[in-house]
């Protein structure tokens, strides 16, 4: 996964990523992501500017957005990297 300036990935480039997922899967890496961060023990570090739009695109359906799911990309690269990978890279289905 590329990587921003301080070893994290940026959001335009999460929201690239998101962009770069075929149609059909992106409701199910919303799904499986969203999973990952409501199970996280990590949450306390969600910054809540992001936490608050994930929030919002989930109560209007628009979770499988690809800014939405940039959103979910990249918050949880900053809270669980690895596990991230494993859905993203196709470990998870995605």
């Amino acid at each position: 996964m590329r990587r921003g300036g301080d070893g994290g990935v940026r959001l335009e480039e999460a929201v690239k990523m998101a962009k770069a997922m075929k149609i059909e899967k992106r409701a199910r890496a919303a799904e499986k992501l969203l999973d990952l961060l409501l199970s996280t023990p990590a949450a306390e570090k969600i910054p809540a500017e992001i936490g608050w739009k994930i929030v919002e695109y989930l109560r209007v359906g628009r979770l499988s957005e690809p800014e939405a799911l940039g959103h979910l990309i990249y918050t949880l690269n900053l809270l669980e990297p690895e596990k991230l990978e494993e859905i993203l890279g196709g470990g998870g289905g995605c």
